[in-house]
């Protein structure tokens, strides 16, 4: 869906604008179908494997969706240090810079402002998950019922919303679960304070910046800017200073090949069980007080994860989504690098060999892959298998993706499959059907891990 009510805009930028957000709206990758869920509308997946749960897999739908406007990720300029997520050439010298948030209460104006000024982009936009109790009732205000010629509200919200929650029983064991850490807590709030918030979030929102909401379901919404002119176009004389980031675009290759071959993908998913869990006391800064005393915090303990615990990406083929306690998840990690970042003098850089290792013990995927630049690829494979031969390090279960430079995806090494633990963490994502449309987030733990006090 597409806003045309544009204001004082040059015709032919408003065309371009309008051909922009149509072909977000017809090309629209779906993170997860309708008719993937069961038929009381929910769908248990392993916590690995979360579709919403990092702003790439939003990047990369909107990436996906517009491949004829020439996408790059992590764009910078030459001399700068501020990057956008993703950048977008809709004509000769109009380019778009999209920054990608989970959610998108808050507003950095300020950070959208220096993009424009220092990025080669002429407008930029915002672009969220449409899928929390905050975005849906946005997404309502602005476009109305998207769906009012054809399906009724009801309907447009079960499109529309998804919530992660409690399965009860683990789908591979069907064991219980135990409720061991809750994240995004869900405060229940009336429908007034909601639009007030979402007054408020317009009021303060720039008419010169554009707003994409997304639905992991295949659907866009974008409301281009409002204040447009011929003269804000940048011309840019020297294409070389436009940087990309490179490993930000072999992770888009990976998850595109991914989701094209009938797979779940997941970008940045945390692991349960890689990394570390240490303990460490932070003082907090201190607080001047009205009487110009000042109060110094006591000591906070705090447990934090450290370490090598998030794979760029993760996936696992949809076929399995409804797999029964006797079929094995097939969960594929894949640590993503650009050219010079896996190979360090004929051997593996440490960094990647401390993150090969920490998911291969993690018992949470079962297959562990490198992907990397066409040369590189083949470099690695050679020193994984002269690793292995001699005995000094066991390779033999890393596979390996080769990316050539127009992004196509090679296999050229395969990898062995790895034990998974007994029971999975999972996320039960559910169809909401209500008045109110909340998001849950929540992450089931199995009992054989943590324990819950009373």
């Amino acid at each position: 869906m597409f806003d045309n009510n544009l204001k004082n805009i040059d015709d032919e930028l408003r065309k371009t604008l309008e051909k922009f957000s149509e072909k977000l709206h017809k090309s629209a990758f779906s993170l997860i179908d309708e008719k993937d869920f069961y038929n009381d509308g929910t769908i248990s997946i392993p916590s690995s494997v979360d579709i919403v749960g990092h702003e790439d897999n939003l990047k990369h739908a909107i990436m996906a969706a517009s491949e004829s406007f020439n996408p790059l990720a992590e764009v910078k300029y030459m001399g700068e240090k501020d990057r956008i997520d993703v950048m977008l050439e809709l004509s000769d010298n109009l380019r778009i810079g999209v920054e990608c948030k989970t959610k998108g209460e808050k507003i950095d104006n300020e950070q959208l402002e220096r993009y424009i000024s220092k990025l080669p982009i002429t407008y930029i936009y915002r672009a969220i998950f449409a899928i929390n109790d905050f975005e849906l009732p946005l997404l309502e205000k602005i476009f109305g019922d998207p769906y009012r010629t054809e399906l009724n509200r009801e309907k447009f919200r079960q499109r529309s919303a998804l919530t992660k929650g409690r399965r009860g029983l683990d789908p591979k064991t069907g064991m219980p679960w135990a409720a061991s850490a809750q994240m995004g807590e869900v405060k229940t709030q009336d429908n007034r304070e909601i639009v007030l918030r979402v007054e408020r979030y317009l009021r303060t929102y720039h008419n010169s910046f554009g707003l994409i909401l997304y639905s992991p379901l295949g659907e866009f919404y974008v409301k281009n800017p409002t204040v447009i002119k011929q003269g804000d176009i940048k011309i840019i004389l020297n294409e070389q200073s436009i940087l990309r980031g490179e490993e930000a675009m072999i992770k888009y290759s990976m998850w595109k090949h991914l989701k094209e071959n009938g797979y779940i993908v997941a970008t940045e998913s945390p692991l349960t069980n890689a990394g570390e869990q240490i303990i460490r006391n932070i003082r907090k800064k201190p607080r001047l007080n009205a009487d110009r005393s000042i109060t110094i915090p006591s000591l906070e303990t705090k447990s934090i994860k450290t370490g090598h615990f998030r794979t760029d990406i993760t996936a696992m083929p949809k076929k399995q989504l409804h797999n029964t306690e006797d079929d094995i998840f097939d969960i594929i990690a894949i640590e993503c690098k650009a050219k010079g970042h896996s190979v360090s003098k004929g051997k593996i850089a440490n960094k990647l060999r401390e993150q090969l290792n920490s998911y291969t013990k993690s018992g949470e995927v079962s297959e562990v892959y490198v992907a990397l630049p066409e040369q590189e690829a083949s470099k690695l494979d050679g020193i994984l298998n002269q690793r292995t031969l001699d005995e000094k390090e066991d390779y033999s279960h890393i596979g390996i993706f080769s990316i050539a430079s127009n992004g196509t995806v090679e296999k050229i090494r395969e990898a062995r499959s790895l034990p998974l633990r007994e029971r999975l963490s999972v996320y039960d994502y559910k169809l909401v059907d209500n008045n109110r449309s909340i998001f849950q987030k929540r992450i089931y733990i199995p009992q054989d891990k943590y324990s819950i006090s009373n």
